[in-house]
């Protein structure tokens, strides 16, 4: 490594741990944090440039550029919250300049979401074991119909995207590992978006597919294929069980600035009280409590000795702290 390089990796190494115990003990990330990498980065790309006289391709500008396009994307999303994007947008300027130069650092995210669904699935494993919570056969015919439009748009966005990165499955470097980062990535990208803009989605991912297929007379069909229909059923699959148990029940006098209330929860509070009451939950991000609107819930609460469902919160920087660790590790071992 580069000294510049080093000096990157230690700010990476001490903001991810901050960043990581503050997500997960205040579920947010300052941003005087995410400023502070920032700053560190660019002064390292300056000396990179000016100082050490180091050429950047355009391929790093490409690689950084795209990562925060899709940083970006999960935001408008509501995927992530703000202080999660701020703070992922600062690490790309920081990380080793020679891995950005060969590998994109959207395979950082990549991981970041592998692992974060890895996590989701035991942890709501165990949460049905200990509550004995089974799925009801009412609820899985309701979603069957869901089910299929998501797996059909997963597995023609995973063809689209596989051939943009890898040159139509050809490529001698395409392995299964990336197939299971695409797949994993994909359904989790896809649960974001409404229904009605899937099916727009699906029509211009299908028709963009079967148009390059035409124009260089090949096939979307082949092992890769397989491969991905195999993954991402398995995904989407695994996505389904955590939506199901993706709910905690807590005493409503103990609610936070920042939870989201289940959807169930906040009709039944918009139905019951008349003042300070959030909108009905969509159970995104958008959906966090304000002050106000917790404090008004807390003496709901209070008066009334109940118990309310909210989501689940994710301590997502850790993923991204561990994604980008591992991308680093495999930058290093590759290059």
């Amino acid at each position: 490594m580069h000294i510049t390089d080093i000096i990157g990796f230690a700010i990476f190494l001490i903001s991810g741990i901050i960043a990581s115990y503050t997500d997960i003990k205040y579920g947010k990330v300052k941003n005087v944090l995410s400023f502070v990498v920032l700053f560190s980065g660019l002064l390292l790309r300056f000396f990179d440039i000016f100082i050490f006289k180091l050429e950047y391709p355009i391929k790093y500008i490409l690689n950084i550029s795209t990562c925060l396009a899709i940083v970006i994307l999960l935001y408008i999303l509501k995927f992530w919250a703000g202080g999660d994007s701020k703070y992922t947008a600062a690490i790309l300027f920081i990380l080793p300049a020679k891995i950005i130069f060969s590998i994109s650092p959207v395979i950082a995210l990549a991981f970041a979401f592998t692992l974060s669904y890895i996590f989701l699935i035991f942890d709501s494993l165990a949460y049905a074991i200990k509550d004995h919570k089974i799925v009801s056969p009412t609820k899985i015919r309701q979603g069957v119909k869901f089910f299929l439009v998501s797996y059909t748009l997963c597995l023609s966005l995973l063809i689209l995207l596989n051939r943009i990165i890898n040159n139509a499955y050809v490529s001698a470097n395409h392995n299964i590992f990336i197939d299971i980062l695409l797949s994993f990535s994909c359904t989790i990208l896809i649960s974001c978006i409404k229904e009605k803009f899937k099916i727009v989605l699906l029509v211009i991912t299908a028709s963009t597919n079967i148009i390059i297929d035409i124009i260089t007379n090949s096939s979307s069909f082949n092992i890769h294929f397989f491969i991905n229909s195999g993954i991402a059923l398995f995904a989407l699959i695994a996505k389904t069980f955590i939506d199901e148990y993706n709910y905690k029940t807590i005493r409503a006098d103990t609610v936070k600035k920042g939870d989201i209330l289940s959807a169930e929860t906040s009709i039944k509070l918009r139905y019951l009280k008349k003042h300070e009451v959030p909108n009905v939950s969509k159970e995104r991000m958008s959906d966090r409590l304000s002050e106000d609107e917790a404090n008004s819930i807390r003496l709901w609460g209070e008066k009334n000795n109940c118990k309310i469902c909210i989501v689940r919160k994710i301590p997502f920087i850790v993923f991204i702290f561990l994604g980008t660790l591992f991308y680093i590790i495999l930058g290093e071992f590759s290059l």
